[in-house]
């Protein structure tokens, strides 16, 4: 170790791990520059990737866009990438309610899929990994499994809710109300995409939290369809535990704007998907 001094003012913020990097080399290895003078701080922090804007998207061409943008592309991919193992999974070995959806010959495995590029650049459907799908889902404290019933045109769903979607980690407490909500937002945007429009965004929202839910328990969500017109679909979404179904635990009423339908009629041109407006 050298003898080389720390800023004061941002030391304080430092784990141990990151104090012995600056000691060991000689001031060289540190943090980004940080300012505690505010409330909770600043961060020297560079610039976003690129990805994280919708108008960055690579163009694609309006006869693909047109292919793309087709219910039977969306299902297509989806059943066909399935569910990756998620290294951040929350269920357990042995889950019941997982098994028998995931043994049911009626049901199609699925997650989330948005357009991505393959390695040639072309666009493709993905499996979508974000903040309330994937992997990155389950290690948010969202773990949220998604089958389609093509003969209903339903989706019924198996999750369970780790400590990230606490109202407090690791303070003895029940699911945050958000993360109850953020399951029955994307599972009413998922039927729409899987039955009948792959280009969607929520416009309205409706949620009644009955009881509260425990983490680490899995539940399970059915999703159906209740109305729809040219441009917009209603759905449904009902959370029950899987041990007591007649006593709904949480209900989703949601209004999905058909966003490709929509940006066709005002002769906008359709080639960001994965944007929620």
């Amino acid at each position: 170790m050298q003898d080389v001094d720390p800023p004061e003012d941002e030391a304080v913020t430092w784990t141990e791990e990151q104090l012995r990097d600056y000691f060991c080399s000689g001031g060289e290895i540190r943090p980004e520059r940080r300012d505690t003078s505010v409330a909770g701080g600043f961060r020297d922090l560079p610039p976003p990737p690129p990805t994280c804007f919708p108008e960055n998207m690579p163009k694609i061409g309006e006869e693909l866009t047109e292919r793309l943008l087709t219910v039977e592309a969306y299902r297509e991919a989806a059943f066909a990438n399935g569910i990756p193992f998620r290294p951040n999974g929350l269920f357990t070995m042995g889950d019941s309610l997982l098994a028998e959806l995931s043994k049911d010959p009626g049901l199609r495995a699925f997650q989330k899929n948005v357009v991505g590029f393959d390695e040639d650049g072309e666009p493709k459907y993905v499996p979508a990994d974000s903040f309330a799908h994937g992997d990155g889902g389950a290690a948010n404290g969202v773990d949220l499994r998604c089958f389609y019933r093509p003969d209903a045109k339903t989706v019924v769903a198996a999750f369970r809710l780790g400590h990230r979607a606490a109202i407090a980690h690791h303070m003895y407490t029940t699911a945050h109300g958000g993360s109850i909500e953020t399951v029955l937002d994307e599972t009413t945007a998922e039927v729409v995409k899987c039955a009948s429009q792959p280009a969607v965004a929520t416009t309205e929202m409706k949620v009644h939290l009955k009881r509260p839910l425990e983490l680490f328990k899995t539940y399970r969500v059915d999703v159906e369809i209740t109305d729809a017109s040219e441009f917009k679909t209603f759905t449904k979404a009902t959370i029950r535990d899987p041990s007591n179904p007649n006593i709904p635990l949480a209900i989703g009423e949601a209004v999905l704007a058909h966003s490709a339908v929509l940006a066709k009629l005002m002769g906008k041109k359709r080639t960001s998907f994965n944007t929620a407006v």
